[in-house]
């Protein structure tokens, strides 16, 4: 039982009520997609959810173009640029935001594009199956050792969080389709009963 808190992100959200209920939760940071997905919000969507939620918005994006994401930095007030394709150290040094930075973990060998990391504000460690939202854990083991600060992605529910947290000690955690009912649509129980997990680990 350490004494961080671990920090809870909630991904995907397309409801700007499910926006408001994740920041009065206890939720820290929420995030919103605008690359190709189930998940996906127009801009005007993000900016209802930016406006709904207490707590900060991350935008996710899929090797988009760095003008477009700038601009919809601005249009919708994110307080992070989510970078979840294969975007170079160039394109994250121009971000106007705050950046969480994606590493997609299939072995070993994955670490070693951590070298070309330079600006990041987070980093979220994920499975390698997909740009998010996949709902697959990669094998956790793998980040025994590791002394980066980061956020765990991939697979991530009310009944696996405590034994994630019991084997990676993260910063925090990363969730989308383990607080769903379906694809975008959040569902509250399940939110509750990820934090409840969370916070009776620590």
């Amino acid at each position: 039982m350490g004494t961080q808190r671990t920090k809870i992100k909630i991904c995907g959200i397309t409801d700007p009520r499910d926006a408001e209920y994740c920041s009065e939760a206890g939720v820290d940071i929420i995030g919103v997609v605008l690359a190709p997905s189930k998940r996906r919000v127009t801009a005007e969507r993000a900016r209802d959810i930016v406006r709904a939620s207490i707590v900060p918005v991350a935008g996710l994006f899929v090797n988009e173009d760095i003008a477009v994401m700038n601009r919809l930095v601005h249009a919708c007030g994110f307080s992070y640029v989510q970078l979840s394709g294969g975007e170079n150290e160039s394109t994250a040094q121009k971000i106007e935001a705050r950046v969480l930075r994606v590493l997609h973990i299939r072995d070993e060998a994955s670490f070693g594009a951590l070298a070309a990391y330079r600006r990041y504000d987070e980093l979220i460690f994920d499975s390698a199956a997909g740009p998010g939202g996949s709902g697959v854990p990669f094998d956790w083991s793998l980040l025994a050792g590791r002394t980066e600060r980061f956020f765990l992605a991939g697979g991530i529910t009310a009944d696996n969080a405590a034994e994630a947290m019991r084997i990676v000690h993260p910063y925090g955690i990363d969730v989308s389709s383990g607080v769903e009912s379906m694809p975008g649509v959040k569902d509250h129980g399940k939110i509750q009963a990820l934090i409840a997990a969370v916070r009776e680990r620590e």
